[in-house]
């Protein structure tokens, strides 16, 4: 019985992964369809495509070689002449000699990276869970990154790492893992919420405060040596209001909610996590270490991101790796409670908020009428309503192991009291 489970799984995952690749390759092979799946984003067969974001990430490299401000200044080697208003951090490896005549090359690794990166997370082990991945992987958001070769999946593909550093048996384990996530963090900041994982991870709370405070540290090093580069990012990044982009704070503008509206949803938020953290009775997490390693990982970045800021929507890549924990929790027999309502709401949410607006784009395009506004507004909801139910796995995932370090903390307080 267990070897046809096995053989059923390969096959599933063998498919999965050979559909993906031959839809992402029809793409690049025939270009002409991108604008049905990223809309007016594909700017056509110029100097443009493929790679543009690819493309101007190499040419930072090569103006900042060539000692240009293109902080302050449109980098003249850039095919759209963009001004680079992205930390500098990254520029520091501008000595590995990277540049544009690498584009073709390092888009084409950071596409197929993904690909095997997708195959090798979720791993679907039921056709339908093939049937219901394929549009989720296959969506404006993953192909609007893809086609752009954007630096997000570069950092997607880092990040992942973290899953993988976590599973060795090293005793540096959580260090290698910290340095890799506080690396990232400077570059794109979002990488560093990814210390969440701690939280599941360290049995010690003592480790855990050292690992926060050698954080605090780093963090705290690096704004006071670029404080007025973070200033004037602060000012100057682009916060996406247009098509192909979401955001917590951007929904509420588009439902003309006043701002307190979104203080509230944040304040409940804060409530689900501390009524699941203190709660006596709570479900108990029936998924692998490993699938919680990657809801945890996806979660940290989606959250921060959806919460902070206006993002394009090649950043909702990071909702991939929350899948697998997903899938387990809706693989439930007995098909009840509240996780696994949880879980077949949140699968079935996310075809329909990455694929609204561009079905609502090309809609439009087709029948000559306005592009129907309220589907911008559907997605933001919907991706609410993901963040609502994600953050209830979330604490559930967490629960255990924040309870004991709170139990072991408050343990070791009370010898010492009772010691003086």
């Amino acid at each position: 019985m267990t070897s046809n489970v096995t053989k059923d799984s390969n096959k599933t995952v063998l498919v999965f992964g050979g559909v993906l690749f031959l839809l992402f390759s029809f793409l690049f092979l025939y270009p002409d369809f991108w604008r049905l799946v990223i809309g007016p984003y594909h700017f056509g067969l110029d100097f443009t495509y493929p790679f543009l974001d690819m493309h101007g990430r190499l040419a930072a490299f090569d103006a900042h070689r060539a000692g240009i401000d293109i902080l302050h200044n449109p980098n003249p080697l850039d095919p759209m002449r963009r001004i680079n208003v992205k930390p500098t951090w990254p520029l520091g490896l501008s000595f590995l000699g990277l540049g544009r005549e690498h584009l073709i090359v390092a888009g084409s690794l950071t596409a197929l990276g993904v690909w095997g990166a997708m195959v090798a997370i979720l791993r679907p082990g039921r056709w339908r869970e093939v049937c219901l991945l394929l549009p989720i992987c296959f969506s404006p958001p993953v192909l609007f990154g893809m086609e752009r070769g954007n630096d997000d999946l570069v950092y997607f593909l880092l990040l992942s790492l973290v899953p993988i550093i976590l599973n060795l048996k090293t005793a540096y384990r959580f260090w290698m893992a910290w340095a890799l996530i506080f690396l990232l963090a400077p570059a794109k900041y979002y990488p560093g919420a990814v210390f969440l994982v701690f939280f599941l991870e360290v049995k010690d709370w003592r480790l855990l405060v050292k690992l926060l405070v050698a954080g605090i540290l780093f963090v705290g090093a690096y704004v006071g040596y670029n404080y007025e580069e973070i200033l004037y990012l602060k000012e100057n990044v682009p916060k996406p209001n247009f098509l192909l982009a979401y955001g917590g704070r951007r929904t509420l503008e588009l439902w003309s909610l006043p701002p307190f509206v979104m203080w509230l949803l944040l304040a409940a938020l804060v409530l689900v996590v501390v009524y699941g953290l203190f709660r006596r009775q709570w479900p108990e997490p029936t998924v692998s270490l490993w699938s919680r390693r990657w809801f945890l990982l996806g979660y940290s970045v989606t959250v921060f991101c959806f919460i902070l800021n206006s993002n394009y929507d090649y950043r909702l890549i990071f909702v991939l790796p929350m899948l697998p924990c997903l899938l387990e929790l809706s693989r439930n027999s007995k098909r009840s409670g509240l996780l696994y309502y949880l879980a077949v709401g949140l699968l079935c949410i996310l075809p329909i908020a990455f694929w609204s607006e561009l079905a609502a784009i090309n809609y439009a395009e087709l029948t000559g009428t306005p592009f129907f506004l309220f589907s911008r507004n559907i997605k933001g909801l919907l991706l609410w309503g993901f963040v609502f139910g994600a953050t209830v796995i979330a604490t559930t995932i967490l629960r255990p192991n924040v309870r004991d370090l709170c139990g072991s903390f408050l343990h070791v307080k009370k010898d010492s009291l009772d010691n003086e």
